[in-house]
């Protein structure tokens, strides 16, 4: 009975993300149509992993609906029916992306690409894929969590604490991780890295996104060192003239307190850190 309840919570749980991949895979679905170069791309990227989830979902209800302790299978068949529509519609939109790259006119062009811009447009796609994975990776200890949190611990010498603040360690790095990924991406767009600087950490990159759960894993914190990503992202310059004497000593109090209230009300520490991203170049008398 308690077995049966478990599983009826698990279903319940299930049934809830679906809509929620569902409503974001309709969401992106509506809008790949109108965009255009990589804002399509990434675009494209992410149907590909919500249709994954959505797959994924749909195995666990295929074999939930062959299961005799199930008596009421009208949610999960419906949920079955909602993600197979999806499917379907991201097939036929994957054969008009194949039948548009291998066209006469999709080949002549093929053969133009620069080699340059063909790797960088390589790399680039390969840490969408490092982002989209560890991000994966966050929902499912996420999951863990939430599990541990309702059941109590799996393992007999750890305490539910304990496995818990393991697992929210282990998301922090994975978030870290992402965000120096997406630094990356940045730093590609403005031109301020190279291929070949990339390339250079890739087996360490490629290491943490695939082993991080093996039992001798041992992560590189210095992985990203070498890139020195802070220092590749601009920093915005605002440039403001004031005149001179008075007004310009109040103009340069407005501007201070400007740039302290960019966020609305925030937090003296997070103040600071948005202050940090800006320049203020005060120019007298010119």
């Amino acid at each position: 009975m308690a077995q049966t309840k478990k599983l009826l919570g698990e279903i319940d749980q299930t049934c809830k993300k679906v809509q929620e991949h569902l409503k974001e895979f309709r969401s992106l679905f509506d809008k790949v149509y109108t965009l255009q170069g990589t804002l399509r791309e990434k675009a494209e990227l992410d149907l590909r992993w919500e249709i994954k989830k959505l797959q994924k979902f749909r195995d666990s209800i295929k074999n939930w609906q062959i299961m005799q302790e199930i008596k009421d299978k009208d949610q999960i068949n419906e949920h079955r029916r909602l993600i197979e529509i999806e499917m379907d519609k991201y097939k036929t939109f994957e054969r008009e992306i194949k039948t548009k790259q291998y066209s006469n006119e999709g080949l002549e062009q093929k053969e133009k690409v620069d080699p340059q811009a063909a790797q960088k447009e390589e790399i680039h796609d390969w840490i969408n894929e490092c982002i989209r994975s560890l991000n994966e990776q966050k929902d499912n200890i996420d999951a863990q969590i939430e599990s541990i949190r309702a059941g109590g611990a799996s393992g007999k010498k750890r305490s539910k604490g304990e496995e818990t603040k393991d697992l929210e360690n282990k998301n922090e790095r994975h978030s870290y991780h992402v965000e120096q990924l997406e630094k990356m991406l940045r730093a590609m767009d403005n031109e301020t890295i190279t291929i070949q600087q990339i390339r250079d950490i890739q087996d360490g990159v490629k290491y943490y996104v695939e082993e991080n759960s093996s039992i001798d894993f041992q992560e590189d914190e210095e992985l990203y060192s070498s890139l020195d990503l802070d220092a590749l992202i601009p920093i915005q310059t605002i440039e403001v003239d004031i005149g001179e004497g008075s007004e310009s000593t109040q103009q340069q109090r407005d501007i201070e307190e400007d740039r302290r209230g960019i966020d609305g009300g925030a937090d003296s520490d997070d103040e600071f850190n948005e202050v940090k991203e800006f320049e203020i170049i005060i120019r007298n008398g010119q």
